[in-house]
């Protein structure tokens, strides 16, 4: 009697070893995760796609969920400057990182530390790629633009408002030091720092709630993609 046995995702030959697609395993072993991370990005734009749309808001408790938090967290006058600073360290702290482990790195010739600030900076482009591609998808306006009597920004700048680049800038780069240190004496700070970013954006009135966690979920599959791509890079 002949036996045969299939392996998903292998390719088995006469002769030839048994391949493993590295992308395969991946998507395999962080499947629910991947999914769970999915639902987390499109919830936000079932919940804001009407603002965007211009289609009448549905009736019911959740309607208006949106702009009725943010009128909450934005007050008349933003003029917090600690607030501002922690809103502008999501421009510099991430590119401090990256730069200050990868010249640690080089200087002290240590290989996880190079390896670190490459994974850092991969996860960072990756994440605003993503960012920036969705803007321009769903191009969605700014809080003040939809609502200038309610909301109150710190500033008039134009650009769409989904995701937001700040959270998702400083929850990718987070998301990568979570990764590759695997402390919670530093997942901990760094992810209080990206939260905070995150507030920042609203209180400033640069964003939507929804916007922000559509970047936190950006961000941290960013971290999962660039996490992978380090590996393959480094041949894990």
């Amino acid at each position: 009697m002949q036996h045969s046995a299939c392996i998903i995702g292998d390719i088995t030959e006469p002769g030839l070893p048994i391949r493993h697609p590295a992308l395969f395993r991946f998507m395999h072993r962080n499947l629910l995760s991947v999914l769970h991370l999915l639902v987390i990005i499109l919830l936000p734009c079932l919940l804001w796609g009407q603002d965007s749309t211009g289609v009448y808001r549905l009736p019911g408790p959740a309607a208006g969920f949106d702009i009725n938090l943010l009128d909450k967290i934005n007050p008349d006058t933003p003029r917090s400057a600690f607030v501002r600073q922690i809103s502008n360290s999501a421009y510099w702290l991430p590119a401090v990182i990256t730069l200050g482990e990868l010249g640690y790195g080089f200087i002290a010739d240590d290989g996880p530390s190079k390896r670190y600030g490459v994974e850092t900076g991969v996860t960072v482009g990756i994440g605003q790629l993503m960012s920036i591609g969705l803007k321009h998808l769903f191009k969605r306006p700014r809080p003040y633009m939809s609502y200038p009597q309610r909301i109150h920004p710190i500033n008039y700048g134009t650009g769409p408002s989904f995701p937001s680049g700040h959270t998702t800038l400083a929850f990718s780069t987070a998301a990568s030091l979570a990764l590759t240190r695997k402390q919670w004496t530093v997942t901990l700070p760094i992810s209080l720092w990206a939260g905070s970013v995150g507030y920042s954006r609203m209180y400033l009135g640069r964003h939507f709630p929804t916007d922000v966690l559509g970047g936190l979920a950006v961000g941290v599959v960013s971290g999962i993609i660039g996490h992978w791509v380090t590996g393959r890079l480094y041949g894990d």
